[in-house]
C-alpha cells in the first residue's frame, strides 16, 4: 500500500466519524504526510489504520460511557432531574392511553443541615448516598428514582396504584429509620405519596406529592401523608 492510497482509505473513514475522531483521523494523515518517501512499508500503514481503529472504538466506549453518567447525580448515583422529568413524561403518556395506575413517592431526608453542622459534609454526604442506595435496593427494574432539591428524593412506580404506592413508602421509612449510619446514627424522613389522576399534569403531580410530603413533617419525622 502507498502512501497516497493509506490516505485515501483514511479518508473514507472521516466520513463515518464524529468530530472527535475526524480531529485523529487529521492527526493521522497529517504524520503520514510528513514520512518521507511515496512508497510506505504496507504492514505500517495497515498497523496505523488498525491503531486508529482501536483507538476510536475506545474513544466511542468512553464516550458512551459518560454520556450515561451524565444522567446521575454524582453524590448519590441516582437519577437526575431532567431523566425523571422525561421518564415521567412518558409513562404520564402510557398512562393515559393504556389506563393503568402510576404513582409518586416525595422523600425529604430530614436533619441533614443538623448533621452537617455536628459531624461535617462528608458524613451528611454519606447519609444522603447511603439513603439513595436503599431506596435503589427497594425498588423494581420498573421504578425510577431521582435526586430533587436539595437533599429530597422523588420515586417514579408505574403499573402501581395508591396502596401499592403506600406499601412501598412503609418499607422504606422503615428501611431509612432502621439502618445504622456511619458517625451519625439513626436518620429519620417525611413522605408523601400520591396517585396519577386524570386532570393532573406534570407540575401537579410532583407538587401534589411535595404537599403531602410537607403535611407529614409537620406531623414530626417518621410520619407519611398520602392521597
Amino acid at each position: 500500500m502507498d502512501k497516497h492510497k493509506g490516505i485515501e482509505k483514511l479518508n473514507k473513514l472521516i466520513s463515518d466519524s464524529n468530530e472527535g475522531e475526524q480531529k485523529l483521523i487529521g492527526k493521522v494523515i497529517e504524520c503520514i504526510l510528513e514520512l518521507d518517501g511515496a512508497e510506505l512499508n504496507s504492514s505500517f500503514l495497515e498497523n496505523l489504520i488498525s491503531d486508529y481503529l482501536f483507538v476510536s472504538k475506545k474513544l466511542e466506549i468512553a464516550t458512551n460511557e459518560v454520556d450515561y453518567l451524565k444522567e446521575f447525580d454524582a453524590l448519590t448515583m441516582v437519577y437526575d432531574h431532567k431523566k425523571f422529568k422525561d421518564r415521567l413524561q412518558y409513562e404520564m403518556a402510557r398512562k393515559n392511553r393504556y389506563g393503568y395506575h402510576l404513582s409518586v413517592i416525595y422523600i425529604d431526608v430530614e436533619g441533614i443541615n443538623e448533621i452537617n453542622n455536628i459531624f461535617g459534609y462528608k458524613a451528611g454526604d454519606k447519609v444522603v448516598h447511603d439513603i439513595g442506595h436503599i431506596i435503589k435496593g427497594l425498588l423494581r427494574e420498573v421504578d425510577l428514582v431521582a435526586k430533587w432539591l436539595g437533599d429530597d428524593y422523588i420515586v417514579l412506580l408505574p403499573e402501581t396504584d395508591l396502596g401499592g404506592c403506600l406499601l412501598i413508602a412503609e418499607r422504606l421509612k422503615d428501611l431509612i429509620h432502621k439502618y445504622r449510619y456511619k458517625d451519625t446514627g439513626m436518620v429519620s424522613a417525611s413522605f408523601g405519596v400520591t396517585e396519577y389522576e386524570k386532570d393532573d399534569d406534570e407540575k401537579k403531580l410532583i407538587q401534589k406529592a411535595k404537599e403531602y410530603q410537607y403535611e407529614s413533617s409537620t406531623f414530626g419525622v417518621e410520619s407519611l401523608s398520602h392521597h
